[in-house]
């Protein structure tokens, strides 16, 4: 797969999010801001790696680190500190979609110095426990992968019909697709 392609859809997916959830936002939800701002850091970090000179450096990686965190902090705000403005409740599967996204934040925070890491040092000069810390990276990446791709799926098809917010949601949960394709055809050690 033709990375450029792929970061041009990702661009494409979280940028167009942004933009519509922007347009959705208002003072009572203020709080909402934050997840706007997550998905406008990923949009760089994603516009970015576009260019080959720029992927796997540290832009893209504090920038997407700064998104994923920014959604990360929203998602613990939603479930544990509002939970009852936003009517979710401590059981039931609102809370456990939100449980997953927590932990495919973290996993994307994790992504993204992966990344950086193996492209900066070449395995040939990392340590038995070093490869090995970096072979399970990769089963927490297809995990993080796997697990927001259902998030965004299964919030698409059971949200509401906003101006567009459910085909999104969609596009981003395509986009990991993308990525556990990309993760399986790409040859490391």
């Amino acid at each position: 797969m033709e990375l450029t392609y792929l970061y041009m859809y990702g661009t494409l997916a979280h940028g167009a999010l942004s933009f519509v959830y922007f347009n959705i936002l208002n003072a009572k939800h203020r709080e909402k801001f934050i997840y706007l701002l997550g998905h406008l850091f990923i949009t760089i970090a994603m516009f970015v790696r576009i260019f080959p000179a720029f992927r796997a450096s540290v832009v893209p990686s504090i920038a997407g680190t700064i998104g994923h965190s920014l959604l990360l902090f929203f998602f613990l705000l939603v479930t544990f500190v509002f939970h009852n403005k936003y009517h979710i409740a401590f059981s039931g599967e609102l809370y456990y979609l939100n449980i997953l996204c927590i932990l495919g934040q973290i996993g994307m925070i994790l992504t993204y110095w992966y990344e950086y890491y193996d492209t900066k040092y070449p395995s040939e000069i990392k340590d038995k426990s070093e490869q090995l810390s970096l072979k399970i990276l990769k089963y927490v990446m297809s995990a993080t992968f796997i697990i927001l791709f259902l998030f965004y799926i299964i919030v698409a098809l059971k949200g509401k019909k906003i101006k567009g917010i459910s085909f999104n949601l969609i596009m981003i949960g395509i986009l990991y697709v993308l990525f556990i394709y990309k993760q399986i055809n790409t040859k490391h050690n």
